[in-house]
């Protein structure tokens, strides 16, 4: 009985061995086709990127009278306030355990609320 069990044993672990090695087998296969589509995409990028490596830029527009007639109407940025001094901070109390956050200042009122 006992070599009975044993014998079934090592058939049960010899097919499921046989089993994983050929579901291997079927995986590395995939995996080839795969490197060949990587490939294919590779090589489509590299011919993309030739085709503008041989593109001559001229710089003339630079000199023309329509460039030169360009204005710069941008307006400057306000520096605005960031965020806590420690993000990371917990929170105590009222907004945040900081006082000043980010150079405005929190007070509380008699119902509780913040303002600025």
């Amino acid at each position: 009985m006992k070599t009975t069990f044993m014998i079934i044993a090592a058939a049960a672990l010899l097919t499921t061995g046989f089993l994983y090695d050929s579901s291997r087998a079927q995986g590395e296969l995939s995996t080839v086709s795969l490197a060949t589509n990587t490939d294919v995409a590779n090589q489509d990028f590299l011919n993309a990127l030739n085709k503008y490596k041989s593109m001559d830029l001229s710089l003339t527009i630079y000199g023309r009278d329509d460039y030169k007639a360009l204005r710069d109407r941008s307006e400057p940025i306000n520096p605005e306030p960031v965020g806590r001094k420690n993000p990371f901070a917990p929170f105590v109390g009222g907004a945040t355990s900081d006082s000043n956050v980010g150079n405005i200042n929190f007070s509380s009122t008699n119902n509780g609320t913040t303002t600025r």
